[in-house]
């Protein structure tokens, strides 16, 4: 008999996560997490409107990107020119991250 497989939690977390925003459109979307014991944690996003998609990661474990976040709130904000994170290290001023890319790219 095989032995039983361990599924990391945050994978799935993130999948069902992925499946539930397929689904649901709104204007704010918040939820948490912790990171995993490796510090391998990742989330990521993609994201369409009109005739232009992003895809992005919204966490990783990345020393800068806690700063942005002030190590525990990571604010992403859509805009009609890109994808912006707050950067709450610098007074809370948006910084673009992500330029739109046309569909089908």
């Amino acid at each position: 008999m095989n032995a039983p497989k361990i599924i990391n939690k945050v994978a799935v977390t993130a999948l069902v996560l992925a499946l539930a925003m397929n689904f649901i459109h709104c204007d704010n979307f918040p939820w948490s997490f912790r990171e995993d014991f490796f510090l391998g944690t990742l989330f990521w996003c993609d994201v369409s409107k009109d005739k232009a998609h992003a895809v992005f990661k919204v966490f990783w474990h990345d020393v800068l990107l806690f700063y942005k976040c002030m190590w525990k709130n990571c604010i992403w904000t859509v805009k009609d020119d890109g994808i912006y994170i707050k950067n709450l290290d610098h007074e809370g001023l948006d910084e673009l991250y992500r330029n739109w890319n046309p569909q089908g790219q």
